[in-house]
C-alpha cells in the first residue's frame, strides 16, 4: 500500500500557516483594551464556574475560558482562538484551489496571511475573526464536501456574535445577484430512477446540519455548563438589527482611507481585475465577477450600517484578495528571458523606495513653499519613471516581459509596505501608536501598573498578590489588570474607616486630600486617537508610521506611605482626621503635628 506523502503545494500552505501564526504571535502579549478586556473578564469568570453574562459573542467567552480553565489567563491566551481562526483563514483559498486556479490560490493565501487588517483582527480577543474564518472555511468545506466538518465549523461561526449576521447579509446578496445575472448558470444533472440510499451516510446535508446543531449544543453551553449560551446565540441577530437604529459615530471617510490605504496590493490588483473580469471573456472573468460582486456588496454594507466599524470592512477584504490574487496570477510564469523583467522589477522596487524615502523626509521636515514643491516633484517623478521604464522594456523586448517586470516590482515593493504595517508592537510605543483596525480607546501602561503593584505587593507582604486595594475605577481593563489580587474592591467612593495599602483612582480626581498619608503615581490607560481631528499630512504620517497625535487618559495608584522604608506608621485618625474623602475637607491638622503625635519614639 503507498503511503501518502505532502506535496510542494501542501507544504507551501503549512510553511504559510506557521508564518502567519508567528506573525499573529508578536502581537498578542500586548494589554487588552476595554472592548477585549469585557470579552476575557466573562471568560475568567467561566473559567472559575461562577455565574456571568456571555454577551452577544458567547463562542469566544466559553472557548477562552475553556482554555483559562486548561492554562492560566493571560493576554496571549485571551488572544488565543482569534489568533489561530486568523491563520487559518490561509487554507480558505487552498480548498478553493479549483475553482480560482493554483497560482491564484497561493497569492490569496499569502495576501491572507500577511494583509494587517486580518493580522490586527486575529490580535484582537473577541469574536470577529472566528465568525469571518470558521464561516467562509465551513462554506469552502461544503462545497468540498466535507459537511461533517463544515457543520461543526459552522456551528462555531453562528456562535461568533453579530459579524456573523453582516458576513450572511452581504454573502446572501451577492448570491443572488449573481444568480440574477446568470454567472454560473446551474449545469443539468443526470436523474436516475434508483431508489434513495438509506443508513446514516445517506444525506451529507443532514450530516452538516446535525454537526452544526451539536456544535451549538456542546460548544454553546460548554458541554450543557452554561445552557445561558443558547440565548446569547440567539441575541446575536437583534443585536445586529439594533445597530440600524444606534450611530456608532464612525465617519465613512474613515472607513474608506483605512481600506484604500492599508492593503495597497489587493486595491491596486484587485482594481485592475475588476475591469478585466467585466470587460473581457476568458476562464477567470466569471469568477472575477462574481468576486467583485461580493465586494461591492460587502463594502456598501459596511458604509451604510449606521452602527458601522473599522472591523466590518473585514468581509470586503476577502473578495478584494480574491481578484488581486487572479491578477497577480496571470504574471506569475518563467520564461527564458526572465533576466529582464526581473531586472525591470528590481528598477522599480528602487524607484518606488525612492517614493517611500521621500514622503518619509516631507513628514519629518515639515517642508514648506519650493522645498514642498520639489518634494512632490521628486515622489511623482520616481512614479513616471517607473512607468517610463516599462514603456521602453516593452518597446525594445516585448509587452509581456514589460507587463510582468512592472507587476513583480510593484507588487513586491507595496507587499514590504504592507509588511511593515503589522510591525511595531512594543510597550514603549503603545501610548503613541494606534491601529485604526483595533477599537478605542487603545490600552496604554497596563503592564506597568501591574509590575508596579506585584512589586510593591512583594516588597510589603512577600507575596506578589497580597496587597489591598479599594478600586474607584471600575471598567473591564481595570478588572482585567487586577484579575489575580483577591483583596480588591471596586467603590465609587472611600470611607473614613477605610485604609487600604492602596487606592486606584482616575487622574482627574487626583485630589483625594490624602495628605502626605499615600504617595501617588500616574499611569496612562486609555489612548483616543484623534483620528476626526487629523491633517492630511497627520493622515500620511500615520500611513507611514502609525503614528499620530492621540489623547491621554490615565490612573493614580496611591501607595500607603508606611509601606516604604522610609515612611511613617500612621493611624487612622491621624491619616483622614474628619476628612471626607470625597474632596470636602472639615478640620486642617497641619502635617508635623501628624507626625509629632504619632511618632512612636516620642
Amino acid at each position: 500500500m503507498r503511503k501518502p506523502t505532502l506535496t510542494l503545494e501542501q507544504l507551501l500552505y503549512i510553511l504559510l500557516f506557521a508564518l502567519a501564526l508567528g506573525v499573529r504571535l508578536t502581537g498578542t502579549g500586548a494589554p487588552l483594551s476595554d472592548f477585549e478586556a469585557d470579552h476575557a473578564m466573562r471568560a475568567v469568570e467561566v473559567a472559575r464556574g461562577n455565574p456571568t453574562e456571555l454577551g452577544t459573542q458567547p463562542g469566544y467567552v466559553l472557548l477562552t475560558g475553556l482554555f483559562f480553565f486548561l492554562m492560566s489567563s493571560t493576554e496571549t491566551t485571551a488572544r488565543l482562538w482569534p489568533m489561530l481562526a486568523g491563520s487559518a483563514l490561509i487554507f480558505l483559498p487552498f480548498l478553493l484551489r479549483d475553482r480560482v486556479g493554483r497560482k491564484a490560490a497561493l497569492v490569496i493565501a499569502v495576501g491572507l496571511a500577511f494583509d494587517p487588517g486580518l493580522v490586527a483582527l486575529s490580535q484582537t480577543a473577541g469574536g470577529p475573526i472566528l465568525a469571518v474564518s470558521f464561516g467562509l472555511l465551513a462554506g469552502a468545506l461544503w462545497l468540498n464536501g466535507m459537511t461533517t466538518v463544515a457543520g461543526v465549523l459552522f456551528g462555531l461561526a453562528l456562535l461568533s456574535g453579530p459579524v456573523v449576521v453582516a458576513g450572511a447579509v452581504g454573502i446572501a446578496g451577492t448570491a443572488g445577484m449573481i444568480r440574477l445575472l446568470g454567472l454560473f448558470p446551474a449545469e443539468d444533472v443526470e436523474t436516475t430512477n434508483e431508489p434513495p440510499a438509506t443508513g446514516p451516510h445517506a444525506s451529507p446535508v443532514r450530516a452538516g446540519l446535525l454537526a452544526a446543531g451539536g456544535t451549538l449544543l456542546l460548544a454553546g453551553t460548554l458541554f450543557l455548563r452554561y445552557p445561558q449560551g443558547l440565548s446569547a446565540f440567539a441575541s446575536a441577530l437583534p443585536a445586529y438589527l439594533e445597530g440600524w437604529s444606534t450611530p456608532s459615530g464612525v465617519p465613512i471617510t474613515r472607513l474608506l482611507y483605512t481600506f484604500v490605504s492599508y492593503p495597497l496590493p489587493a486595491v491596486l490588483f484587485g482594481i485592475i481585475a475588476i475591469v478585466r473580469a467585466w470587460s473581457s471573456e476568458d476562464e477567470t472573468s466569471r469568477m472575477g465577477r462574481a468576486l467583485s460582486l461580493w465586494w461591492v456588496i460587502a463594502l456598501l454594507f459596511a458604509f451604510v450600517y449606521p452602527a458601522r466599524q473599522v472591523a466590518d470592512l473585514v468581509w470586503a477584504l476577502i473578495p478584494l484578495w480574491g481578484l488581486a490574487g487572479l491578477e497577480i496570477a496571470r504574471y506569475l510564469h518563467l520564461t527564458r528571458d526572465d533576466y529582464v523583467p526581473w531586472a525591470l522589477a528590481g528598477l522599480v522596487m528602487v524607484m518606488l523606495l525612492s517614493v517611500w524615502t521621500n514622503l518619509g523626509g516631507l513628514i519629518a521636515s515639515n517642508a514648506t513653499g519650493q522645498l514642498l514643491l520639489l518634494r512632490w516633484l521628486v515622489i511623482g517623478g520616481g512614479v513616471l519613471l517607473a512607468i517610463l521604464s516599462a514603456v521602453l522594456v516593452g518597446l525594445g523586448w516585448n509587452k509581456d516581459m514589460a507587463l510582468r517586470g512592472l507587476a513583480w516590482g510593484t507588487a513586491l515593493s507595496l507587499g514590504l509596505g504592507m509588511f511593515s504595517g503589522i510591525w511595531g508592537w512594543n510597550e514603549r510605543q503603545l501610548t503613541t501608536r494606534e491601529d485604526v483596525w483595533k477599537p478605542t480607546p487603545g490600552a496604554g501602561e497596563q503592564h506597568l501598573f501591574s509590575q508596579t503593584l506585584s512589586q510593591l505587593s512583594d516588597w510589603t507582604t512577600g507575596r506578589t498578590d497580597s496587597l489591598e486595594i479599594i478600586s474607584l475605577v471600575d471598567t473591564p481593563s481595570v478588572r482585567w489588570a487586577l484579575r489575580m489580587l483577591p483583596n480588591v474592591r471596586f467603590q465609587t467612593s472611600l470611607n473614613r474607616e477605610d485604609l487600604p495599602d492602596a487606592i486606584i483612582s482616575p487622574q482627574a480626581q487626583a485630589d483625594l486630600s490624602l495628605g502626605s498619608a499615600y504617595r501617588g503615581q500616574d499611569f496612562v490607560w486609555w489612548v483616543f486617537p484623534n483620528w476626526d481631528q487629523w491633517t492630511g499630512a497627520e493622515w500620511l504620517k500615520w500611513w507611514l508610521f502609525h503614528e499620530g497625535t492621540v489623547t491621554h487618559q490615565g490612573l493614580i495608584v496611591w501607595a500607603r506611605g508606611d509601606l516604604f522604608p522610609s515612611g511613617e506608621t500612621l493611624s487612622e485618625e491621624s491619616l483622614f482626621p474628619e476628612i471626607d474623602l470625597t474632596g470636602n475637607e472639615e478640620e486642617f491638622i497641619p502635617e508635623e503635628e501628624i507626625l509629632d503625635r504619632d511618632d512612636p519614639l516620642k
